[in-house]
């Protein structure tokens, strides 16, 4: 049973399992087991006056929740909050108590995740100190942050360095940069002051030739990111259970939006030694009648795979497209192989397509992409799209990029020439350095011989080299590198043989 005395000084109560309940009381009173039987453990601690509160409600009210009473019927109005009259001389009493269930519980309402949640509505008093972090959904707290690379202006600054003087081998960017064309159309766009065309429809109907399909099926985003996001609002209910499957190690933004949107994440991983080879049966199996829990509603594919290259086969794919999901084929670095499933739109309604113009167009830092989706979904699609999420500089670089396809597509070849030098080159390191079939324009390759792939990373930074490195499940002691212009990549090789 709770103290009489402690009621007008309750800030919040928070429930917990096992029949206890966890308290924070402001209070200057001198408090022990002797003057209140209820209190177990007793510690002070200095605390600022903003009020802590309960979360949100979302769900119904259970139909018998066992919570613990508050103290008396103020507090009940006031649903448990009380601000400290001196709050910059107040303490925390943070106590742990037995409790008695109540004739009447206050209406508190339980969240999808569990843990009770706060009232919908609660009156704060003129002095009440509001914090917007309290109201962050609950997946997004636990939620792992996608880690980009760092911006060359400070690595630059950080080493020492110019920004010039930078070697960037680390995001698969085309070091050659844009066509001549893009310059030209942004110096004389003339409507920047105006709202870009919501359906970018000359820059769809310029990527419908491109690719040689309809442009009814065709949505522009800003970037392949924002594609993907498109897709998850698409298809995945937050906090029903909604699963997808993945193929680690991959393209990180997959899971990112996952977690983003509540969806369950299968991990059908790839074999370390085969990794241009799916998982396929462990997908099939997730069929299977005798297999518990919601059926996957997405596979996402990368091919070429980031961070390996490795291109999906035919088999593994029809494989794939032959289960009740929706397969999305990002397709991001299809310039660099050559080999698309574009055809496979035809014949398969539930295949998606993903491009992007960050790669092989040089237009990484304008963000755009596109998707080529069946005809069947495209009224749903546009329903879900951001407005204006393509800018005006955006569109007019894609077209002017695809205007002038062919210089870009040399870049391309010399690109994919440059690669083939890399491992010719590479070689010279085979004690140490074993690197991976790839059909990007990147190479991921195992470091052993006692080294370290961190350690390569710093020196290689140190050095004015940016690339990245891997040291986690799926890869472990691994480094990638993105095929720059000779000059670049000779200056990699001069590196490299300085830590031999």
């Amino acid at each position: 049973m709770w103290c009489n005395s402690l009621a007008p000084k309750l800030l919040l109560l928070l429930f917990c399992s096992n029949n206890s309940v966890c308290g924070f009381i402001h209070t200057k009173q001198r408090l022990s087991k002797a003057t209140c039987p209820a209190v177990e453990r007793i510690s002070f601690h200095k605390v600022s006056h903003r009020a802590l509160r309960m979360q949100q409600p979302r769900n119904g009210v259970p139909e018998d929740p066992q919570l613990p009473p508050f103290l008396d019927e103020e507090q009940s109005k006031l649903y448990g909050y009380v601000m400290p009259s001196n709050p910059e001389d107040e303490l925390e009493l943070r106590i742990n108590a037995n409790w008695e269930e109540p004739e009447e519980s206050l209406p508190l309402h339980y969240s999808a995740l569990g843990g009770i949640r706060r009232p919908a509505r609660h009156p704060y008093g003129k002095a009440a100190r509001y914090s917007s972090y309290d109201e962050v959904r609950e997946e997004v707290l636990k939620m792992d942050p996608y880690v980009p690379i760092y911006p060359t202006q400070v690595i630059a600054e950080k080493i020492g360095k110019q920004v010039e003087d930078i070697i960037k081998l680390d995001a698969n960017e085309n070091p050659y940069g844009p066509a001549p064309s893009v310059f030209k159309a942004l110096g004389n766009a003339a409507y920047l002051h105006l709202y870009p065309d919501p359906e970018s429809r000359f820059l769809r109907k310029k990527i419908a030739e491109y690719v040689g399909v309809d442009e009814e099926q065709i949505v522009a985003g800003a970037g392949a990111d924002d594609l993907i996001d498109m897709i998850f609002r698409l298809f995945i209910s937050p906090g029903v259970g909604d699963s997808i499957v993945i193929f680690p190690p991959t393209f990180g933004m997959y899971k990112f939006d996952a977690d983003l949107y509540e969806a369950r994440v299968f991990h059908a991983w790839r074999d370390e030694e085969r990794m241009h080879r799916l998982a396929v049966d462990r997908v099939k199996g997730l069929f299977e009648p005798e297999t518990l829990g919601p059926l996957p509603k997405i596979a996402f594919i990368a091919s070429p795979n980031n961070p390996d290259g490795s291109v999906v086969s035919d088999d593994d794919l029809r494989e794939l497209l032959d289960l009740p999901m929706t397969v999305v084929l990002d397709e991001a670095y299809y310039e660099f192989s050559g080999k698309t499933h574009v055809d496979w739109l035809k014949d398969y309604d539930n295949l998606i397509i993903l491009r992007t113009f960050s790669k092989w167009a040089g237009l990484a830092g304008l963000r755009l992409g596109y998707g080529i989706f069946p005809r069947s979904i495209m009224s749903q699609v546009w329903k879900i799209k951001q407005p204006y999420n393509v800018n005006v500089a955006a569109q007019l670089a894609g077209i002017a990029t695809l205007e002038e396809k062919d210089y870009m597509l040399q870049r391309v070849e010399m690109i994919k020439s440059e690669r083939e030098r890399f491992y010719q080159r590479i070689s010279k390191y085979e004690s140490w350095l074993k690197p991976l079939p790839s059909e990007a324009n990147f190479v991921l390759c195992r470091v052993g011989g006692g080294r370290n792939a961190r350690n390569i990373y710093a020196k290689l930074m140190q050095r004015g080299i940016l690339i990245r490195y891997y040291d986690t499940k799926a890869l472990s002691n691994c480094i990638r590198i993105s095929i720059g212009t000779p000059q670049q990549m000779d200056a990699l090789f001069e590196a490299l043989d300085t830590l031999s």
